[in-house]
C-alpha cells in the first residue's frame, strides 16, 4: 500500500494516492515509512537472515523511529524542519493535517513504535515477554479507532490529536502491520498466550473474532439506529448495553460446554490410563523375576567365564546386555552393574565395515560370525577389536541371546598400519622426487613404457616433452638455493596444471623436467600443449617477495616416429630441447634423426671449449672505432677468436651460444676481459692515443653476484685506468632485471667505466629506463646499418634512432659500416661515429698499434 501511494505521488495519479475513493490523500512521509517498515519485517519475520540482511532491516526500522521522531517534534516544538518535503515538494492535496503533506501527530507516534517493535522484535524479557507485541499495540489501537470512526462517519476521532486527520490507507496500514508484527513471534509474549495449547489459549481464540468483531456491529446498528430517528441516544446506550451482555454471555456459554466435554474426555481418558498402568505393572513384576532368576544362573556361570582374559558378554536380541565378565570391566572401564541392562553397541559406540544388520542376519542364520570391529572405552579411546559372535536358542529353537568374545587387537593393528605407511613412504620415496613431489625418472620410465604398450591398443600416439629452465642457474645462484627450490616448486606446480590427469609430469633433476601426454590422436596435439607449458613457466612468479621470470626450451618426440621405448624417447626429446635453446630459447622443437649428429656435435664443441681455456687457444682482434667528424681513432671493441688445434677457426657464432649454455662464458668473458686490460694498459703505455678500449659482457657473467668485484679486480692487476675501459652491453642483459641493473650501472661509472648499449634495436628496451640507467654510448646494430642501401625505406629507422642517442646525450656509434652510400648516410645525419670493414677489418694488437700511431689511411679499398 506504501509503494502504491509512492507511485500515485511520483506520476500524479489521484486514485493512488487515496487509494480508498472519497479518503483524503495520504501523505508521501507516511507511504515511506509504510514500505520501510514493511520490507524491515519482510526481512526480519523468517527469523533466519544472515548478519548483513538483519543490518540492513534494522537501519530500515531506525530510519522509520527517526522520522515518526522528527515530524513529532516539529509538532511539539512548533518548527517546521521541512520533512513533508523530504520526497515531493507540492503536496497540496494531502490536506489530512494544518501543513500539507505532514502526517499527523497521531500517525508520527505510531510510526515511532512500529519502528521501535521491529528494532525490539527479536528482544525476549526474562519473564519471557517481548517489547515487540506491548510497542505494537498502540498503532493497533490508534488504527483501530480511526478505522471505527470512518465505518460509523464520525470526524472526531480519526482526527484524534490536534484535529489533524488519518487518512483511511494510512489507518488500514497501521492496523495490519501492527498485528503482522504483533503475530510475528507467535510463541512468545502475549501472542504466545494466544496461539498456545492450552485451554486458555483455546478459550481466546474462540472469543477472539466476536471481541472484535461484535461490537463494532452492535455499535454501528445503534448508530444506524440513532440517526434513523428510532430512538434517543439514552435508549440506544441501553440497547447497545444489553445487547453485548446477552450475545457476550452465549459465548461465554458456549465456550463452557465445549470445555466441559473436553475435561469429560480427559477424565475418561485418565481411567483407563491408571487401568493399563496397573496391568503393566503387573507384567513387569513378573518379567522382573524371570530375570532375576535368570540372572542367578548366568551369575553362576560368570565365576567361570571372569576367569578369562578377553571380554566375554552376552546380550539378548535386542542387543541388551545380561553379562559382563571382568575381561569387558578390564577392556571397556565399564564396570558390570553399570553396564548390564544397557544396549550394547550405544555402549561401546560400535561400527565395523560390515553394518551391524548384516552381522546379526548372518549369526541367526549361520549360528556364528567372525570379524573385526571398532570399539570405544568409557575414557572415549578408540580401539580395534576382534570379535566372535555365537547364537544361543531357547528352548523351542527361537534365537535368545548371543554370545561375544571380544579381544584386544589395537596394539597389532598399529603394528600393521605402521609398517603399511613406512612399506607406502618407501615405494613413495623411490617413486618420486623430493622436492617437487613429481614422480622421478624410474616412475617416469615406467608409465612411458606402460603407454607405449597401450598405445597401439587403442590406436594413438605417445609423446616425450623435455623441459628445460632458461635462466635458472642464474637465479639459484644470485638468490640462493632456498629460493630456487621455491622457483622449481612453482614451475612443477604450473606445469600439472597445463597438462590432464592422464598424463605425467617429472622432474628429471636440476631444473629439468619431463611431460609423458599419453594416448594423443595426433602429434600437433604436443605441440599445444608445449605452447601451454611455454606460456605457463614465462608467467612471473611470486617468491618471497621476489618477483622472478624465467622461460623454458622444449624438445618433443613422439612414439613410434621417435622411439620404441622410453630410453629412445626421453633421449631424443632431450636432443630436440638442446636444438630449441639454440634456435633462441622460449620456444619447443620436434625431434629429427639430423639433431643426434648435432647434438654429437655441440657436446664436442663443449669438451673442446673446456680445454681450449687450459691450451690458451683463445686470442683477442681489435676492430677501431672511427670519429665521422674527424677521421680519428676514438677506441676499438676487442672481439673474441678461436683456434681449434683440428679444427682451424671457429666462428663465434657457433661456439658463443654453447658456451653459454654451459656456463664457460662466466671464464672466458673474465678472460676477455683481462687481455682487452692488460693489453690496453701496454698501448697506453707506448704512447698510443687510445681513448676507450670496448669488451663485451654475457647476461650470465652481468648477472654474476661477483661481476662488479671481478671487473675491478682485473682493473687493478692490469694497472687500468677505469675510464679507458667502455663495457658493452645488450637491451635484453639491461632490461631483464631492471632494479638491479641500475645499482651494478651506477657502481660501474662511480669508478669511471664507460657503458655502452650494444646491438641497439635488435631486443627490448624501455627508453624511461635508458635515461634511468645514464648510458654513455648507443651502438646501431649492423643490421639497421645494412638496410641504408638495400631498403632504403626503412632508412628513416636509422634516423630516428641517432635522433633518439643524441637526445638522450650518448654518444651514436654505428656498427658494420661498409660502404662509402652508408657512410655519407650517417654523415649526414651527425652519427657520432662508426665502425665497420669500411674502415678496417679486425685486426692484431700490433696491426692496431700502428693504426693508433699512424691513422686510418684513406677507406678508398680498406673495405675490400
Amino acid at each position: 500500500m506504501g509503494v502504491l501511494i509512492l507511485c500515485g505521488w511520483a506520476f500524479q495519479i489521484e486514485s493512488l494516492k487515496s487509494i480508498f475513493p472519497g479518503s483524503v490523500a495520504a501523505s508521501p512521509n507516511s507511504a515511506l515509512l509504510l514500505a520501510l517498515s514493511g520490507v524491515s519485517l519482510l526481512i526480519l519475520f523468517p527469523g533466519t537472515a544472515r548478519a548483513p540482511v538483519r543490518h540492513l532491516a534494522r537501519f530500515l526500522a531506525i530510519l522509520v523511529t527517526t522520522l515518526g521522531t522528527a515530524t513529532r517534534m516539529e509538532y511539539l516544538l512548533s518548527v517546521n524542519w521541512g520533512i513533508d518535503h523530504l520526497l515531493f515538494a507540492r503536496q497540496a492535496s494531502a490536506a489530512g493535517t494544518s501543513f500539507a503533506g505532514r502526517m499527523s501527530p497521531t500517525s508520527s507516534a505510531s510510526f515511532i513504535a512500529i519502528g521501535l517493535s521491529l528494532l525490539f522484535l527479536e528482544r525476549e524479557t526474562k519473564r519471557g515477554r517481548r517489547p515487540s507485541q506491548g510497542l505494537s499495540l498502540w498503532p493497533a489501537l490508534v488504527s483501530l479507532l480511526v478505522l471505527t470512526s470512518y465505518a460509523y462517519h464520525a470526524t472526531v476521532p480519526n482526527k484524534v490529536w490536534l484535529y489533524t486527520r488519518i487518512p483511511m490507507p494510512v489507518a488500514v496500514a497501521l492496523f495490519l502491520l501492527s498485528g503482522a508484527i504483533f503475530f510475528a513471534r507467535p510463541h512468545g509474549g502475549i501472542a504466545g498466550d494466544l496461539t498456545g495449547e492450552g485451554s486458555g489459549s483455546v478459550m481466546a481464540r474462540r472469543l477472539l473474532p466476536a471481541i472484535f468483531l461484535i461490537p463494532i456491529f452492535l455499535g454501528w446498528i445503534f448508530l444506524k439506529g440513532e440517526r434513523s430517528g428510532f430512538y434517543g441516544m439514552g435508549l440506544g446506550l441501553a440497547i447497545y448495553s444489553a445487547a453485548s451482555v446477552v450475545v457476550f454471555a452465549f459465548l461465554v456459554w458456549l465456550n463452557t460446554r465445549k470445555l466441559n466435554a473436553e475435561y469429560a474426555q480427559r477424565r475418561a481418558a485418565e481411567t483407563e490410563i491408571r487401568t493399563l498402568n496397573a496391568e503393566l505393572e503387573g507384567r513387569v513384576v513378573e518379567r522382573t523375576q524371570a530375570l532375576e532368576r535368570q540372572t542367578a544362573v548366568l551369575a553362576q556361570q560368570a565365576a567361570l567365564l571372569d576367569l578369562a582374559h578377553d571380554a566375554i558378554i552376552v546380550r539378548d536380541m535386542n542387543s541388551r546386555i545380561l553379562f559382563w565378565s571382568r575381561g569387558a570391566e578390564g577392556m571397556y572401564g565399564w564396570p558390570a552393574q553399570l553396564a548390564v541392562g544397557k544396549i550394547g553397541f550405544e555402549l561401546l559406540k560400535e561400527s565395523s565395515a560390515q553394518p551391524l544388520e548384516e552381522i546379526e542376519a548372518r549369526v541367526i542364520q549361520q549360528g556364528h560370525w567372525e570379524g573385526e570391529v571398532i570399539h570405544h572405552t568409557r575414557d572415549g579411546d578408540r580401539i580395534n577389536v576382534g570379535a566372535r559372535w555365537a547364537l544361543q536358542r531357547d528352548t523351542v529353537g527361537a534365537p535368545a541371546r548371543i554370545l561375544i568374545i571380544n579381544s584386544d587387537i589395537t596394539d597389532r593393528k598399529t603394528a600393521e598400519e605402521a609398517l603399511r605407511k613406512s612399506e607406502a613412504q618407501l615405494t613413495y620415496s623411490a617413486q618420486h622426487d623430493f622436492l617437487t613431489g613429481l614422480p622421478n625418472r624410474m616412475l617416469l620410465n615406467d608409465r612411458v613404457n606402460q603407454a607405449i604398450i597401450s598405445a597401439p591398443r587403442v590406436d594413438k600416439k605417445v609423446s616425450v616433452l623435455f623441459l628445460d629452465l632458461d635462466g635458472f642457474k642464474h637465479i639459484n645462484d644470485s638468490l640462493g638455493h632456498p629460493i630456487g627450490d621455491k622457483l622449481l616448486q612453482s614451475v612443477a606446480e604450473r606445469l600439472v596444471k597445463c597438462v590432464r590427469a592422464t598424463d605425467t609430469v617429472s622432474r628429471q633433476g636440476g631444473d629439468e623436467f619431463v611431460v609423458l601426454l599419453s594416448e594423443m590422436a595426433h602429434s600437433e596435439d604436443a605441440a599445444i600443449t608445449a605452447r601451454r607449458l611455454l606460456q605457463a613457466v614465462a608467467e612471473a612468479h611470486s617468491i618471497d617477495q621476489h618477483e622472478l621470470y624465467v622461460t623454458a626450451s622444449i624438445g618433443v618426440s613422439v612414439y613410434p616416429d621417435d622411439g620404441l621405448d622410453a630410453e629412445a624417447l626421453i633421449k631424443n626429446a632431450d636432443t630436440a630441447m638442446y636444438q630449441s635453446k639454440e634456435n633462441g630459447r622460449q620456444s619447443y622443437q620436434f625431434f629429427k634423426p639430423a639433431m643426434n649428429v648435432r647434438a654429437v656435435e655441440r657436446q664436442s664443441m663443449e669438451d673442446s671449449l673446456r680445454r681450449a681455456l687450459e691450451r690458451n687457444e683463445f686470442s683477442l682482434v681489435y676492430q677501431p672505432k672511427v670519429s665521422l667528424k674527424t677521421g680519428e681513432i676514438t677506441g676499438a671493441e676487442a672481439l673474441l677468436r678461436w683456434t681449434h688445434p683440428n679444427q682451424g677457426a671457429i666462428s663465434p657464432a657457433r661456439f658463443i651460444p654453447v658456451a653459454e649454455d654451459s656456463g664457460l662464458i662466466v671464464a672466458i668473458d673474465k678472460w676477455v676481459l683481462r687481455q682487452a686490460s692488460t693489453q690496453a694498459r701496454m698501448w697506453l703505455d707506448a704512447g698510443l692515443p687510445l681513448v676507450s678500449i670496448g669488451v663485451n659482457v654475457s647476461a650470465m657473467e652481468f648477472r654474476n653476484e661477483k661481476f662488479l668485484e671481478g671487473v675491478f679486480g682485473i682493473l687493478n692487476e692490469a694497472g687500468l685506468d677505469p675510464r679507458f675501459l667502455e663495457l658493452e652491453l645488450t637491451e635484453s642483459v639491461l632490461m631483464k632485471h631492471p632494479a638491479s641493473t641500475e645499482s651494478i650501472l651506477k657502481s660501474l661509472r662511480a669508478r669511471g667505466v664507460q657503458l655502452a648499449v650494444d646491438d641497439f634495436g635488435t631486443g627490448y628496451s624501455s627508453l624511461s629506463y635508458l635515461r634511468k640507467f645514464s648510458m654513455d654510448v648507443l651502438k646501431i646494430d649492423q643490421s639497421f646499418i645494412r638496410q641504408i642501401t638495400k631498403a632504403p625505406n626503412e632508412a628513416p629507422i636509422v634516423t630516428a634512432m641517432i635522433s633518439l642517442g643524441r637526445s638522450l646525450n650518448l654518444r651514436v656509434v654505428a656498427e658494420g659500416v661498409e660502404t662509402q652510400e652508408e657512410l655519407a648516410f650517417l654523415q649526414d645525419r651527425q652519427c657520432d661515429e662508426a665502425q665497420g670493414f669500411y674502415f678496417s677489418r679486425p685486426v692484431t694488437p700490433q696491426q692496431l698499434a700502428k693504426l693508433l700511431a699512424c691513422g686510418i689511411p684513406e677507406p678508398t679499398a680498406a673495405g675490400h
